[in-house]
């Protein structure tokens, strides 16, 4: 009798998988999708905050290889944001199918592509790459720019970096995820976000502030989308909207460019 035979590249996707299930499991919920039912998107997952569930959903996307011929190109430590490693994948091992990146342009959750590689020690290392600042843009290249982008080193052996601590609001890969759910935020036109603290960032300011350096971001609507949505209440004499609205964003971001300059 003949048995079924298992494609040597599932075999590598699922322990990929299951490596990052391992890593990624103590700080959320993952819920596979499989099957008919994948069309873009590997987890659907809900962040920890110790182990309370946050409620926070998040979207991640996984690519696993081990090609031989894959170079990690260090690009330096990600400095005052999330203080992790920065790399370049040459060659990218993986396609990006047009259907897929159009699935991810319509969700509204953060979104993370990340690509397991087998590493020098025979095991597994993980990168991710931020999709949600890339598919807000409103520039045509967009795919290209996924392609080229630049990933972070997410795990120290089997210890995933969720947070890294300093003195005035932590990093980590816990950092991103609230950041992007601010552009989330902004780009379905809300200045109001979920505050920092459910996501176990206990040292950012609560949410009773708005980042004007992710708000007037390049390429993005986030200004017009935000003005629009205040733009309804002024309309029946709730609020009124400052003429100079983008370019108040635009000084503000500014002054925060040069603080940190």
């Amino acid at each position: 009798m003949k048995l079924p035979t298992i494609l040597e590249f599932c075999r590598i996707g699922n322990r990929g998988e299951a490596f990052l299930e391992f890593i990624m499991s103590k700080h959320c919920l993952m819920h596979r999708i499989v099957g008919y039912k994948d069309v873009g998107i590997d987890y659907i997952c809900e962040w920890l905050k110790g182990n309370i569930p946050s409620r926070v959903l998040f979207g991640i996307q996984v690519k696993t290889s081990e090609r031989s011929d894959i170079k990690l190109i260090n690009k330096g430590t990600n400095r005052g944001l999330n203080e992790l490693e920065k790399f370049l994948i040459k060659p990218l091992p993986f396609d990006i199918k047009p259907e897929t990146f159009a699935y991810w342009e319509g969700l509204e959750i953060p979104l993370y592509l990340f690509s397991i590689i087998k590493n020098s020690e025979n095991n597994f290392d993980c990168y991710y790459l931020r999709l949600t600042p890339i598919l807000h843009k409103t520039n045509n290249n967009k795919l290209e720019e996924i392609k080229k982008g630049v990933f972070f080193k997410a795990n120290e052996n089997s210890d995933f970096i969720d947070l890294v601590k300093k003195e005035k609001m932590n990093g980590g890969f816990v950092r991103d995820l609230f950041i992007d759910s601010v552009r989330c935020s902004y780009q379905n036109g809300n200045i109001s976000y979920r505050n920092p603290k459910d996501f176990g960032l206990d040292n950012w300011p609560k949410d009773t502030v708005i980042f004007p350096d992710v708000l007037a971001g390049k390429n993005t609507d986030y200004i017009k989308k935000v003005k629009k949505g205040l733009s309804l209440l002024e309309k029946v004499g709730l609020v009124k909207v400052n003429s100079d609205f983008e370019n108040k964003i635009e000084m503000l971001k500014n002054q925060i460019t040069k603080k940190k300059i």
